[in-house]
């Protein structure tokens, strides 16, 4: 009997250990640790982003570039060619023109040409038809780049190609040019799970060609035409693209795009984000004016990576006993030019070597696939002779310490399969070297 009532004795002792309330336990915490678990728990809630919270606007960017804004592609009814080039100096053997080529044109001062005057070159295309709807879109035409005129006469004049990002043809077009500023704004980043609602909604109807190569296919930083034109649409408005996977699935944001030229019945969208391929049919939606900029929860806030740009290190390492500062200077296409933001970059350079008179410099030039074997060794040769000059002039480094290499296509660090990766192979390596 003694051992019965034992043993139930045990069974209630540990019965109240088992069922003993959490609120019981709870009142036994410090109002300090109670604090601690409240503001823990502030912080991993997750937002629940209505309609008007919908759209994250991350710190300024540069959205839409200056080669954009020269090298885009747009859908129009076919023009009447008026102004255009007739031809080029050594066209004899070369086909295909680019960067400081010099090329005739067909009207002058008569016309209205002067020196000094600068055009944009047009190329012409095929017509096209809606990927969706069969129907016609359009004539394809793609901007090239811009050609300065230096020697006008009365009936014809003879120009400069400048800051080209296609390969220029005899016959192309030549419209008057008007220069546009790079937009450089918040960068949409849209955390809503669902595609707008209420709003305009179209869907791509055709993707970007080069060298009359028409692609199935886009992603960021690709040009792409919807069938929205500028009755709905305005150069720097946000769309969101989606996909259905079939009619019983719900939709899956896939990527966003800012407009970037507009025309009558379609408009040219640049990818600035995706996560998936975007194709033809791809639904696309405007974001309407409710959608306002909010500033991003705690967990969203980070320092925005830069894109492309900075993607390549930049630092100082010893090598064999001996200190290297090591610099990459990133080109858009085509260009040739030192940017203010790495010539403010390139001023650790002076204090490099005035703790190191003794040094040596030695300089690399690419180039991504972008162009002709020719035309990119001679383009990668001239980005390293203007570093070759900025170094000499601005940090007093001697011409007999410099050491010059390019290499055009050639040696390429990363595939060109994508514009994130011709940008990383549109550069200058720089490295300047203690000597011992």
């Amino acid at each position: 009997m003694k051992r019965i009532n034992v043993l139930v004795l045990i069974l209630i002792i540990m019965a109240g250990m088992l069922y003993s309330s959490p609120q019981s336990q709870t009142q036994t915490k410090s109002p300090e640790q109670l604090e601690t678990e409240d503001q823990e728990d502030q912080e991993k809630v997750i937002v629940t982003y209505e309609f008007e919270k919908a759209a994250i606007y991350r710190e300024e960017t540069k959205l839409i570039t200056e080669t954009d804004w020269r090298c885009l592609y747009y859908l129009r009814p076919r023009m009447t060619r008026d102004l255009y080039i007739t031809g080029a100096v050594h066209m004899d053997w070369k086909t295909k023109l680019g960067t400081d080529d010099r090329v005739f044109l067909n009207k002058g001062t008569a016309q209205g040409i002067n020196d000094g005057d600068f055009y944009m070159i047009l190329g012409e295309g095929r017509r096209v038809r809606n990927g969706v709807s069969r129907k016609r879109l359009g004539t394809v035409y793609r901007r090239k780049g811009l050609v300065e005129i230096t020697c006008a006469y009365e009936d014809n004049a003879v120009g400069t190609l400048r800051n080209i990002c296609h390969p220029v043809n005899i016959g192309d077009h030549v419209i008057p040019y008007v220069p546009k500023e790079e937009v450089i704004a918040k960068k949409l980043e849209y955390k809503y799970c669902k595609p707008p609602r209420d709003s305009f909604e179209g869907y791509v109807a055709y993707m970007n060609w080069y060298e009359e190569i028409e692609r199935t296919e886009a992603g960021t930083d690709y040009y792409v035409t919807v069938d929205m034109g500028m009755d709905v649409l305005s150069i720097g408005d946000w769309l969101v693209f989606y996909k259905k996977y079939g009619n019983d699935l719900p939709p899956i944001i896939i990527g966003t795009g800012i407009v970037i030229h507009t025309e009558s019945t379609n408009s040219t969208v640049k990818i600035v984000d995706n996560s998936i391929i975007i194709e033809v049919g791809t639904k696309a939606v405007l974001i309407p004016e409710e959608a306002k900029p909010i500033t991003p929860p705690k967990e969203i806030v980070e320092k925005e990576k830069l894109p492309i740009i900075e993607a390549l290190k930049d630092e100082v390492e010893t090598i064999e006993g001996r200190k290297v500062l090591e610099i990459n200077i990133l080109y858009d296409i085509n260009e040739t030019t030192i940017t203010n933001f790495y010539k403010e970059k390139l001023e650790i350079i002076r204090e490099f070597i005035s703790a190191r008179p003794s040094h040596e410099v030695i300089l690399r030039g690419y180039c991504c696939s972008i162009g002709g074997l020719e035309y990119n060794l001679r383009l990668s040769q001239k980005r390293v002779e203007n570093v070759k000059k900025y170094l000499m002039n601005t940090f007093g480094i001697k011409q007999d310490v410099i050491e010059t290499y390019h290499y055009g296509e050639k040696e390429a660090l990363f595939d060109n399969t994508t514009e994130e990766q011709r940008r990383k192979n549109r550069r200058v390596n720089i490295q300047v070297i203690e000597k011992k």
